[in-house]
């Protein structure tokens, strides 16, 4: 009886396990991109940053946010 009720308990942690795995990949990631049609992105090779006076940002938390998302 201990067999049996090991292995109904495998046999759910299994199911359990592929439903997780299944759910996390048929939901993947969003993907977002946004460009203007026509620009010649060729010719850019770098950027730098550049301090904005007068306290143009929202925050410093947001400002720091916005230049990571740049970054990666």
């Amino acid at each position: 009886m201990r067999k049996t009720r090991r292995s109904a308990l495998v046999g759910i942690g299994l199911t359990l396990a592929m439903t997780i795995v299944t759910c996390t990949v048929a939901t993947g990631q969003e993907v977002r991109h946004n460009y203007m049609p026509g620009t010649d992105f060729s010719k850019y090779h770098t950027y730098k940053w550049v301090p904005i006076e007068g306290g143009a940002h929202p925050s410093q938390i947001m400002d720091a946010e916005i230049k990571q998302s740049v970054d990666e």
